[in-house]
């Protein structure tokens, strides 16, 4: 059995090499569990050139070379849908020092996974890359299944993509998974104490790093872009809690040498930001809005996100009263 986020399952394949994967994918997400009411029962047969899975949703069938891929990516997918709306589920990982987490968060290809890797080896406790759940503003939970790296990831770090034999290579394209203690973490986290938040973007063309402190609301509204959706009114409040809590930054870089610098820079010594939260509106928009005094951050039930200058508790008492104010149109342009 196994753990992805809240979300339970099992996996029955009819190929040992195959299911030897997948079980070193989620070594670290197998739990004691065995009379789980609502787990997912998943089954993978392997053809000549493709392999079927089956799962709640239906069939599929995928080329050999990306099957591996393929069963990591659904199952990533349960567990952002699979739990409950209060708990805001978000694209990224983190790696712990001391029981304090740094969150690496962003879209695909941002250097999210390289950067996670890169923290874990050089003394970091593993908590995820890929999902990562807010339980609350001082505590995440990870989701530790193997690192995932683009091929030329392992480029860039100081260890090698696994050294697969050839009946295993068959399953595996681009994309491999590294087992977090052969990327150097000391052990592996169920969850931790958020205390900073990285948003980092790989450049290449960098000479060196390039870091620019964020604003709790700036901070919010790149928490929300990096939330799975539906982000309930609930999951909105938390975040913007750990927006108001943790110093946040975005990071370029061009090295991981830089970029370990950067993410373990000392936090600045900052003061929990106040944020008060209104809402979910009477109106027909349902808004949501959090107040970090000078600037507040607007949430539409359909995900959508802005923020605005100059709002007080007035504003929001004259827009929930009034659906044509202003404050509900920039929620819903």
């Amino acid at each position: 059995m196994f753990r992805a986020i809240d979300h339970h399952f099992e996996v029955a394949c009819d190929d040992d090499i195959l299911s030897d994967l997948i079980d070193e994918a989620f070594a670290h997400c197998i739990i004691d569990s065995p009379d789980v009411d609502d787990a997912e029962n998943i089954e993978i047969s392997v053809r000549d050139a493709e392999v079927r899975i089956a799962s709640d949703d239906g069939v599929v069938t995928v080329p050999l070379n990306r099957s591996l891929q393929s069963v990591v990516s659904m199952i990533n997918l349960r567990g952002a849908q699979r739990r409950d709306e209060t708990l805001p589920v978000l694209h990224g990982g983190a790696v712990s020092f001391g029981g304090e987490a740094i969150l690496v968060l962003g879209r695909s290809g941002a250097g999210k996974s390289t950067l996670v890797s890169a923290l874990a080896g050089s003394g970091g406790e593993y908590l995820a890359d890929e999902l990562l759940a807010v339980r609350s503003a001082t505590c995440v939970s990870g989701y530790p299944k193997a690192i995932t790296l683009k091929s030329g990831s392992c480029d860039v770090l100081p260890f090698d993509r696994p050294d697969r034999p050839k009946r295993a290579q068959r399953f595996v394209d681009t994309v491999d998974y590294v087992a977090p203690e052969d990327a150097g973490a000391l052990t592996v986290l169920d969850e931790a104490w958020p205390a900073s938040i990285v948003f980092p973007t790989w450049d290449p063309s960098l000479a060196v790093a390039e870091v620019e402190p964020l604003q709790s609301s700036d901070a919010l509204l790149l928490l929300c872009e990096a939330a799975y959706l539906p982000l309930s009114p609930v999951a909105f409040f938390s975040l913007a809690e750990l927006a108001g809590r943790c110093p946040a930054a975005a990071v370029r870089y061009a090295t991981t040498e830089d970029a370990l610098i950067e993410a373990r820079r000392e936090a600045r010594t900052v003061e929990d930001v106040k944020v008060v939260t209104h809402g979910p509106s009477a109106q027909p928009s349902r808004i949501s809005v959090a107040d970090f005094g000078q600037e507040a951050v607007v949430h539409h039930p359909d995900g959508r996100v802005a923020s605005i200058a100059g709002f007080d508790a007035a504003m929001w008492s004259a827009a929930d009263q009034d659906s044509a104010h202003p404050l509900h149109l920039v929620a819903t342009k």
